[in-house]
C-alpha cells in the first residue's frame, strides 16, 4: 500500500493503468524521505499481479515477494563509487529487449538514477527511445536535475511534493503519539515524513544540539566531536544542521517556530547574541559541505567534520 502522502500520485497512476495508457518510462522525483522507492515497489507489485491489484496470492505475487521475478530487474548504485556505471545498464537493457518470461509487464527499477554516469545515461537513451511493448522503466530520484535534458525529456515526470500540514503532519502524528514533535520533526526534515520519522527514531540527532551548545561553553571539544560523528551519514548531519538553522533565522525575523523541543532554548538564546551575518556566513558554509557532498563520494570526512565544529565554535564564542 502507498503511503497517505502520496494518494494524488496513486490516482494517477492507477487512472493509467485502467485506461492500459502507461508510458514507458517514469521519474519519480522528489526529496528523500518522500517514499518514492516505496511507490516504485507498489506500482510495480500492481503491474505484475495477475489481476492487477498485488493480491499477493498469485503466482506472480509470490515470484515477486520471493525476488525471483523473471520480469522484474533493478539497479541500485556501487557500493563502493555510489555511481551507477554502463555494465549495469546495458545488462538490463539486453533484459528488456527480450519477451517477457510471464506475460505481462518487464519493469526496471532505477534506483537513485541521478548516479548515472554519462556513459550509463547514454546507454539507458537507446531503450528510452525505442522502448518495447508492455515494458516499463522507473527512475527515483531525489535530485532530478542531475540527470540530462534528453532522459528527462523521454520520461513522464511524478513529482512528490513536501507537505507541512495535511496527510503528511496525521501520519508522523500517528506514528510519533505528538503532534507538537511531529511538527517539530517534519520541519526539521523539510516535510519529508520518512525521513522526519527516521531523525525523531535516533537519539543521537537530539543529543546533537546540546552538543553544539557545549561547544560554544568549552564543554565540548570540536576535534573529539567530529570523532564521534565519523561513522554517521555526514549528508544526512549536515542538512540536518542546515534545517535547524534556517528555521533559527526564520523565527529571527519574526516567523513561528516549529521546533521548540529540537533544540534548548540555551542554543536558541545565545545564537540570539551573534551578528546575524555571521550566521548566515556559516549557512553558506554548510551549503558548500552538501555541494561537495553530493558531486563526491568520497571526502575527508574527519576533516570537513572538524572545520564545521571549529567554525561553530568560533563562532558562538566570538559572539559571546
Amino acid at each position: 500500500m502507498h503511503y497517505p502522502w502520496q494518494q494524488k500520485q496513486w490516482l494517477r497512476f492507477a487512472k493509467q493503468q485502467q485506461e492500459d495508457h502507461l508510458p514507458h518510462a517514469l521519474i519519480l522525483s522528489g526529496p528523500e524521505g518522500m517514499g518514492k522507492n516505496h511507490f516504485a515497489d507498489v506500482m510495480v507489485a500492481h503491474l505484475l499481479c495477475q489481476q492487477g491489484k498485488a493480491c499477493g496470492t498469485c503466482a506472480d505475487c509470490l515470484l515477486l515477494k520471493a525476488q525471483t521475478h523473471p520480469d522484474r530487474s533493478e539497479i541500485i548504485p556501487d557500493e563502493k563509487t555510489h555511481r551507477i556505471k554502463i555494465d549495469q545498464i546495458r545488462e538490463v537493457v539486453e533484459t528488456l529487449s527480450k519477451t517477457t518470461l510471464r506475460g505481462g509487464y518487464r519493469v526496471c527499477v532505477i534506483r537513485h538514477a541521478q548516479a548515472m554516469n554519462h556513459a550509463a545515461a547514454n546507454a539507458l537513451l537507446k531503450t528510452l527511445e525505442e522502448p518495447g511493448k508492455k515494458t516499463l522503466l522507473l527512475l527515483t530520484t531525489h535530485r532530478i536535475s542531475a540527470l540530462s535534458a534528453t532522459i528527462r525529456s523521454r520520461c513522464q515526470i511524478i513529482q512528490f511534493m513536501p507537505d507541512y500540514n495535511g496527510t503528511s503532519l496525521e501520519w508522523l502524528t500517528q506514528q510519533l503519539g505528538n503532534e507538537v514533535d511531529a511538527k517539530a520533526w517534519l520541519t526539521l526534515a523539510e516535510a519529508a515524513p520518512l525521513r522526519a520519522l527516521e531523525l525523531a527514531n535516533k537519539q543521537h540527532f537530539k543529543d546533537f544540539f546540546d552538543q553544539l551548545f557545549d561547544l560554544g561553553t568549552r564543554k565540548a571539544d570540536p576535534i573529539q566531536l567530529a570523532q564521534l560523528y565519523l561513522d554517521e551519514n555526514l549528508l544526512e548531519l549536515t542538512n540536518l544542521w542546515l534545517s535547524w538553522l534556517i528555521n533559527w533565522i526564520r523565527r529571527y525575523y519574526g516567523g513561528e517556530n516549529h521546533m521548540p523541543n529540537i533544540a534548548s532554548s540555551a542554543l536558541t538564546d545565545k545564537l540570539k547574541t551573534h551578528h546575524i551575518t555571521a550566521v548566515f556566513a556559516f549557512i553558506d558554509r554548510l551549503h558548500e559541505v552538501i555541494s561537495l557532498l553530493n558531486r563526491q563520494a568520497n571526502c575527508q570526512k574527519q576533516l570537513l567534520l572538524e572545520s564545521l565544529f571549529i567554525a561553530w565554535t568560533n563562532l558562538l564564542i566570538k559572539g559571546s
